[in-house]
């Protein structure tokens, strides 16, 4: 499991540990990159349009764009043979 940058692992899984690893490590970069990409911007620019946003912006992203494509995927039911994260992971961490 990756969350919030950290990856936890735990001995129930049909992957040794280090497969597992660089799989979860393939989704914290992928979640890095869409926060940069696409959540600074419209963060930023949101939270600009009223000034206690600008302050809170000046020291906090809030990093909710990888939260919300992540969940609408969720929500649309897409399984992971299809998830777009899924098959990115599987093709980066190296077990092909």
């Amino acid at each position: 499991m990756a969350a919030a940058g950290v990856i936890a692992l735990s001995g129930s899984g049909n992957l040794p540990g280090r497969d597992v690893f660089a799989h979860e490590r393939v989704h914290i970069l992928q979640r890095d990159f869409l926060g940069h990409l696409w959540g600074d911007p419209l963060e930023g620019w949101l939270l600009r349009q009223t000034r206690p946003g600008a302050v809170l912006y000046r020291y906090v992203s809030p990093g909710l764009v990888p939260g919300f494509v992540y969940g609408l995927w969720e929500l649309l039911g897409v399984d992971d043979a299809e998830n777009p994260s899924q098959v990115e992971a599987r093709f980066l961490d190296g077990r092909r």
